[in-house]
């Protein structure tokens, strides 16, 4: 059996449908999977505790909070129904000692995707798995999150790292880190979500007042250069006065959305790529998003506001030919960019990109 540790269980779209994808990838090369129930995160969490004074001020921190009691319950329901679908739960795990316990009945454990690999996570998501593992360690696409790394437990993450039998991360800031770090040169490979395409046919809208056509946005950071209403105002003299309709994250997250026409809370992974492929044009600040506007053909615009967001973003822009579809100021957006998500020299790289990242993923069960 092989176990993966990644985030799970987390209300993030990108880290369930990853976290999917790779689960369902090792189904279909007929490997029997389960995800390592173990998490930095609450998974405990409670409506009536943590209201974020300190991160949101206090009027933004009340209107989280009554967002969140409104829809969150949905969220929890939709990601629960996406979570059923493609993947299976080890027992739980509350520290590192059960886990290194748990994974002795593993033949192989497989540390990713997603950014697990901040220098300040805990042992097991480095595959430090104690004296009593004899199986495979091997990693699938981990991030670093960003350049800036904390140093506090840096000789335990290199001593970790070096320990693993087939290295692989996700771009190449993660890849000059491990190998300032170590002096190992890891393979890049693709997000698990480019190996496979998941069934979204359980999306529930049929409750959402949907308008026919919509231009979309999903943020989780900050607005773009010179403000989310300018990118719209572009946008609608192409495609036309058609509303704007806002993905909000509900439960880990709070982003103001007072650009749209619709706002949308309590969505789960099946809504949001169906929003995404249904789209004009989507607007987004997320990684996963610009993968999945690129899979469902749906143009984009994709930008960075904060600079330590925009290292995972970039790596996307140069590795898959993205241009300036990708970028930070709107002048510089490319106009076919409207009305295109994609060129054929994109599908080409992906396509290259997927098939040595394959070759990578059947690769661990060749290690002795």
């Amino acid at each position: 059996m092989v176990g993966i540790i990644t985030f799970h269980n987390n209300f993030n779209f990108g880290a369930a449908l990853q976290c999917a994808s790779l689960n369902e990838v090792l189904r279909r090369e007929g490997r029997e999977v389960e995800v390592i129930d173990y998490s930095v995160f609450n998974t405990q969490r409670s409506l009536l505790k943590g209201w974020g004074f300190r991160r949101y001020g206090p009027i933004r921190a009340l209107q989280k909070r009554v967002s969140d009691l409104r829809f969150g319950q949905s969220t929890v329901q939709n990601f629960q129904r996406f979570r059923d679908r493609y993947w299976s739960l080890s027992p739980r795990c509350q520290t590192a000692e059960e886990v290194a316990e748990l994974s002795e009945r593993y033949t192989h454990v497989i540390a990713g995707s997603d950014q697990i690999w901040r220098f300040d996570r805990p042992g097991p998501y480095f595959l430090e798995l104690g004296e009593g593992f004899e199986g495979v360690k091997a990693t699938y696409a981990p991030c670093c999150t960003s350049s800036d790394q904390p140093s506090f437990q840096t000789a335990m993450v290199k001593e970790w790292l070096g320990e693993i039998d087939r290295l692989s991360v996700r771009n190449q800031f993660s890849y000059d880190l491990i190998l300032e770090l170590t002096g190992k040169k890891a393979a890049i490979v693709a997000d698990p979500t480019l190996l496979i395409d998941l069934n979204d046919d359980n999306a529930d809208l049929e409750k959402v007042d949907l308008p026919p056509e919509y231009i979309l946005t999903y943020v989780i950071g900050s607005q773009p250069k010179g403000g989310m209403a300018r990118v719209i105002r572009r946008a609608r003299e192409v495609h036309g006065s058609v509303p704007v309709v806002a993905v909000r994250v509900t439960l880990d997250g709070f982003a103001d959305a007072e650009w749209a026409d619709l706002v949308l809370d309590g969505m789960g992974p099946f809504e949001w790529t169906q929003l995404i492929m249904r789209a004009k044009f989507f607007i987004t600040d997320s990684f996963h998003g610009v993968i999945f506007a690129v899979k469902k053909e749906t143009p984009f615009l994709a930008y960075f506001a904060e600079e330590w967001r925009s290292p995972r973003l970039t790596d996307l822009r140069d590795r898959y030919l993205l241009g300036n579809r990708i970028t930070n100021d709107l002048d510089q957006f490319p106009e076919e960019g409207y009305f295109e998500g994609r060129t054929p020299e994109t599908v080409n790289a992906i396509a290259e990109h997927r098939e040595s990242s394959m070759n990578y993923l059947t690769s661990i069960f060749r290690t002795a």
